[in-house]
């Protein structure tokens, strides 16, 4: 379909194209494109030739490595003056942070390329957090790492979500560099698409009301490593091998024990925006990771942090 765009794009018609494919998502194979770009009244032996160009498919990797370079994970995904704006968000959403570049560029006297180019040097924001500081309740929620930590980093999780498992190791290194100082929150967020995931979700909160820190470290690592495999016989087994009683985790379920809970994750969730899963906020700020979620990012934020917000807590 992209290949199809673009070929569609060298004949001028991109945006009629691109509204043809949006309208007719379920229709999307080799023999519409062609009834489309007559519709378009395209050259339909040039759009075939287009369509094979290597330089047509070299331009699509050009682009999906710019998103990941960028630390896109899924579609759609915005960059507004090189910040992040994720998922399909309405249109306010849109609106305040334009309006915040606008006045960023205001303030630099530069407009148009000059001001953008100022704005996103080397491709890249500088700063590794977003600028809103959220108000991320935390309470009763299960962590790792120091109590009192100079940062707390809020994890929203599911532990169905295949890209939460790749972050998993990702914490264990960060939280193996900086413990002392940093404060590893797990918010739980199961999204309606992973049937287990709720269930994962009260598994966890009960390992941690049963056996603090080290049961819940043990079964949400667990879950994370059988991400792809979860069932309630699975979970419930994970649990058990963790220190929770099979009664006692049926027991949460059926009263509903951590419903509250699930519902201030969630009230959280709409609040500040979240997108989808994994999400990380640092001190209350969007972790923005250039290229994915790597230890280099939480490290480049937690320098942000230090230097440009010393007094925070």
């Amino acid at each position: 379909a992209a290949l199809a765009a673009l070929a569609a794009g060298r004949q001028g018609q991109f945006w009629a194209y691109h509204d043809k494919l949006f309208a007719n998502q379920r229709e999307l194979d080799d023999q519409h494109y062609v009834i489309w770009a007559r519709e378009l009244g395209l050259d339909i032996a040039r759009f075939d030739r287009d369509r094979a160009d290597p330089d047509l498919a070299a331009r699509i990797e050009a682009d999906k490595a710019a998103g990941v370079d960028v630390g896109v994970r899924g579609t759609p995904g915005f960059r507004i003056n090189g910040r992040a704006l994720s998922g399909a968000q309405p249109l306010d959403s849109f609106k305040a942070l334009i309006d915040r570049e606008l006045e960023r560029a205001r303030s630099t006297g530069l407009v148009g390329q000059k001001a953008y180019e100022a704005v996103v040097q080397g491709g890249r924001v500088a700063a590794p957090l977003g600028d809103e500081v959220h108000d991320i309740d935390i309470t009763g929620m299960p962590w790792l790492g120091a109590a009192d930590g100079r940062f707390t980093v809020a994890v929203f999780t599911d532990h169905e979500c295949p890209f939460c498992a790749r972050l998993a190791p990702v914490l264990d290194e960060v939280a193996r560099r900086h413990g002392d100082k940093v404060k590893l929150v797990t918010m739980p967020m199961p999204l309606n698409i992973h049937p287990n995931a709720r269930l994962a979700a009260v598994a966890v909160l009960q390992a941690w009301r049963h056996g603090g820190g080290a049961a819940f470290e043990t079964l949400q690592r667990a879950l994370h490593g059988a991400h792809g495999a979860l069932s309630p016989a699975v979970i419930e087994k994970l649990a058990l091998e963790a220190g929770v009683p099979t009664a006692e985790l049926r027991a949460a379920v059926s009263g509903g024990r951590y419903d509250d809970m699930l519902g201030q994750v969630k009230r959280t969730v709409d609040e500040v925006g979240v997108a989808g899963t994994p999400d990380v906020y640092i001190n209350g700020r969007k972790l923005i990771a250039a290229g994915g979620h790597r230890v280099e990012s939480f490290e480049a934020a937690f320098t942000w942090l230090a230097r440009h917000d010393p007094e925070a807590p």
